[in-house]
């Protein structure tokens, strides 16, 4: 059996995060970053501890 057809089976859906970033030298270029994976609303256990979570910490510091 494919292991995400299991794990849609156990209330994963899909789920989408858009990232929007400034590069600290290129100030006037708005970038997106998309990520998509199977995760568990409301907690999205793989949102919170995949990498895209550095990137966010990453991202909120250049935006300062």
């Amino acid at each position: 059996m494919d292991p995400n057809f299991v794990v849609q089976l156990n209330d994963y859906r899909v789920t989408t995060a858009e990232i929007l970033y400034w590069m600290p030298d290129h100030r006037h270029v708005l970038q997106s970053y998309i990520w998509q994976n199977l995760d568990l609303a409301p907690r999205f256990p793989n949102l919170t501890s995949s990498s895209i979570s550095g990137t966010r910490a990453w991202t909120a510091s250049c935006t300062k």
